[in-house]
């Protein structure tokens, strides 16, 4: 009699086998808890291997049941320590394990050097005369309707500045930089918009700053 709990599909071959099941009866192929495909040729294993990178120091607490004797292994290992039996590791565990979560929250704002004028950008804003901070720019002619971009980058949270082709360019660092292309851009750092200077300011998303 088999155990109870549903029985698993193989994903290579499509037969149904018994819960519980580590392998395919018939083609052999392995299977996760779920039935999911699982590394089971060396060529899998070595990818596996590979792609879990920080994944294993993330997991090295975690522990399994080896497959074959029963004994207390990683969730990553691939062979028991034991009995040294080739343990199948679901894709499924590398792909969570190492996850990361994104960058903190945060936001940029433009505060002019001369004047009381600052800007809050959010991630993607154009700025200009005729886009975000259109009132506190208007009137500054030299200035574009839509005269650059800030882009927080996803990888790593860094915020990046683009001009967008502006008529009097954008400058950063003493350059003026060329339209379409992001430049990485840091706390303090000072971008000119035509002629008007503005100090950049980054904190977390909900922090005290005056703006417009």
């Amino acid at each position: 009699m088999s155990s109870g709990g549903a029985r698993k599909r193989c994903p290579e071959c499509g037969r149904e086998n018994p819960p519980g099941s580590v392998a395919c009866e018939s083609c052999h192929a392995g299977l996760d808890e779920i039935g999911a495909p699982v590394a089971s040729t060396r060529g899998d294993r070595e990818r596996f291997e590979a792609d879990a990178g920080d994944a294993a120091q993330a997991s090295a607490q975690d522990t399994r049941a080896c497959t074959q004797c029963g004994a207390s292994i990683a969730v990553l290992a691939t062979d028991c320590p034991s009995c040294r039996a080739y343990q199948p590791v679901a894709l499924s565990t590398f792909l969570e394990a190492d996850a990361s979560e994104p960058p903190p929250t945060t936001e940029l704002i433009l505060r002019a050097v001369a004047g009381e004028i600052a800007v809050n950008v959010a991630d993607g804003e154009v700025i200009g005369r005729e886009a975000t901070g259109a009132e506190a720019l208007q009137g500054m002619t030299a200035v574009s309707r839509r005269h650059c971009r800030f882009d927080r980058r996803p990888s790593d949270g860094v915020w990046l500045v683009m001009d967008l082709g502006s008529a009097n360019g954008t400058h950063h660092g003493g350059e003026r930089l060329e339209p379409g292309v992001g430049r990485a851009v840091e706390e303090g750092d000072r971008v000119l918009l035509a002629d008007v200077a503005f100090v950049l300011e980054i904190g977390p998303r909900g922090g005290q700053h005056g703006g417009v």
